[in-house]
């Protein structure tokens, strides 16, 4: 748990309990675990716990797993529209994650050095969970025959390089 605590959730921990709070992150997270570990009472397990659910609100009941609907979609001339699913994570640190709202469409700049032949997954807004930078999202879909014929068979460019590809951007 404290090595999830950003570093004013570290200083309000050891100040709480009358330590130093200046320093690095790394410091801090050392310094946390120390205590933990050497000086266990109730008033610091209470305080963690706070810092842990303010960072983690609890949610109330059980959420229903996400399961995302196949999507049907097109990227390409290429015939038939394949399905889709993508599904991110359900967990974070054991505690379920709540269900995004739908975001405003998001719509991708054409760029000038690639013609968009057929759209295999919408595009989605990432959001930052819990004011990660990093950004991510699991996604999995699948060809046709068509499809896949097509971006076997396409001419090389150079070697390595086809002239039919599925882009993930």
């Amino acid at each position: 748990m404290v090595k999830s605590f950003r570093v004013s959730d570290l200083q309000t921990l050891l100040a709480s309990m009358g330590r130093s709070k200046s320093g690095l992150k790394q410091d801090l997270v050392g310094r946390a675990l120390r205590l933990v570990q050497t000086e266990y009472s109730p008033e610091l397990l209470k305080n963690v716990r706070q810092l842990y659910e303010s960072r983690f609100p609890k949610t109330s009941g059980w959420l229903a797993a996400r399961r995302p609907e196949s999507v049907s979609v097109a990227y390409s001339s290429l015939s038939s529209s394949p399905t889709a699913t993508s599904q991110g994570a359900d967990y974070l640190n054991g505690i379920s994650k709540p269900i995004p709202t739908p975001a405003p469409e998001v719509k991708l700049v054409p760029l000038p050095f690639y013609q968009t032949l057929e759209t295999l997954l919408p595009p989605t807004e990432l959001i930052a969970q819990n004011n990660e930078k990093l950004q991510d999202s699991q996604c999995i879909f699948e060809l046709t025959p068509n499809q896949a014929d097509q971006i076997r068979n396409a001419s090389e460019l150079r070697p390595g390089i086809r002239s039919i590809q599925v882009v993930l951007r």
